[in-house]
């Protein structure tokens, strides 16, 4: 007589798989029978891995519509903007100096400092080592895209369920996916950002601070993981004693906030001005500014300030970076409404730590100069992905649909080289 099996489904973070329990003949429960290897190997990597292959299918039928194909796998066509600023810091060291052009402000600051190093120490480690630079670069965002992907597809809880599939589609061709794959930080930062919610939610303080630190090497956004820290804390530890909180802070939010003190040291090494970072980007417009005003102008394309160099960012003329900017707003508001209906039949730990990040990253870069290019930090929400897979399979499919027109849009305009 065949044994029955008794399925019971877990949290994303309290188990990736479904366990079976088995019972004999005579019905004796002899305990949970262990899915074999190969089964869970498949299950945590194959996903991944078509997600990857279809993110890459996107970008490649924009490449082919714009006529730009040839050299879609080598690194050439993958490099564009600020790209070189990084392919430059791997090459040599940084510079700080005065700007010397009348389209620029007076007494502004020029040279490479403007940019973050983790990824070009990163380029140039590997140069080291033989391989020609931009290829190097090229691999490595490769290699974290994927890689990032693996640990999204952690955090939504791998599972063969069309909720969990769904929420993975969504991240294969979340808004801004082509720049993961550009040789620039943004894979770099994502992989780093989704691993530091993953430890964190985990209880894994101390790497989680480890993880946190890193990322302000890599992307500006990074400073605001020890809030994310905090603000996760007050809430999903929320009635426990301050002791508790501090036993959780000081690993998490203050080995990350260590990283970005680290890199103002660092730049004091490098050009002899810790605020060399700062120095040069001011004249881009960054600061603080009305939020609401930025979203707004994003949509309209904003007006040309007194230097060129400070006006409108010229990508959000463009339909699918206007279509960006009003899903990416769609989704965040959503998912924090939803969550606060959520919340009373127990968000699970990933869940909180994911919503206070995509609150924080969303926001921050909001208030920041018109002439930023929200449509690549954007790229780093793609945890909103583990909240996603709670919406109901109508959202999620036009979610996937919605986004992946915009995708397809976006790589069309990046190979245009019409985005910055």
């Amino acid at each position: 007589m065949a044994g029955a099996a008794e399925r019971r489904n877990y949290q994303a973070d309290e188990c990736p798989v479904t366990i079976r329990r088995t019972v004999v003949p005579g019905g004796q429960d002899i305990g949970p029978e262990v899915p074999s290897w190969r089964a869970g190997l498949l299950l945590i990597a194959l996903p991944p891995l078509l997600a990857f292959a279809a993110a890459h299918a996107v970008d490649y039928a924009a490449a082919v519509h714009s006529g730009f194909a040839t050299g879609f796998f080598g690194p050439g066509r993958w490099i564009h903007h600020d790209s070189h600023q990084y392919l430059a810091i791997a090459l040599r060291h940084y510079t700080l100096r005065h700007c010397h052009k009348r389209t620029i402000p007076p007494h502004s600051y020029c040279g490479n400092a403007g940019w973050l190093p983790l990824y070009p120490k990163l380029v140039n480690l590997l140069g080291r080592l033989g391989m020609p630079l931009p290829w190097a670069g090229k691999y490595l965002a490769e290699a974290c895209a994927l890689g990032t992907l693996v640990l999204v597809w952690m955090l939504i809880g791998p599972s063969w369920s069309a909720p969990s599939l769904l929420a993975l589609a969504l991240a294969a061709v979340f808004p801004g996916q082509v720049y993961y794959f550009t040789v620039s930080p943004v894979s770099l930062a994502a992989l780093l950002s989704v691993a530091f919610l993953l430890l964190l939610a985990r209880g894994r303080y101390v790497l989680a601070g480890l993880a946190g630190a890193a990322v302000p090497w890599a992307y500006p956004t990074g400073f605001l993981l020890p809030g994310v820290a905090v603000v996760y804390t007050a809430i999903a530890d929320r009635g426990r004693s301050f002791g508790d909180w501090l036993e959780r802070l000081v690993p998490s939010a203050g080995i990350a906030a260590l990283g970005t003190m680290a890199l103002l040291l660092a730049y004091q090494v490098w050009t002899h001005r810790w605020s060399a970072y700062f120095l040069v980007q001011t004249k881009y417009g960054n600061g603080i500014h009305n939020p609401a005003a930025i979203f707004l102008a994003s949509l309209t394309s904003g007006t040309h300030a007194r230097y060129a160099i400070q006006g409108a960012n010229e990508g959000y003329e463009y339909l699918p970076a206007k279509a960006q900017t009003v899903l990416v707003a769609a989704l965040v508001l959503t998912l924090v409404a939803a969550s606060l209906t959520w919340w009373r039949t127990s968000l699970t730990r990933a869940e909180w730590a994911v919503l206070c990040y995509i609150v924080l990253i969303w926001l921050f870069p909001l208030t920041q100069s018109i002439a930023v290019s929200r449509y690549r930090s954007e790229a780093l929400l793609i945890p909103a992905v583990a909240l996603a897979r709670r919406l109901p399979l109508v959202v999620q499919i036009s979610l996937v649909a919605a986004a992946a027109w915009i995708a397809f849009g976006m790589a069309v305009l990046f190979f245009q080289a019409r985005l910055i």
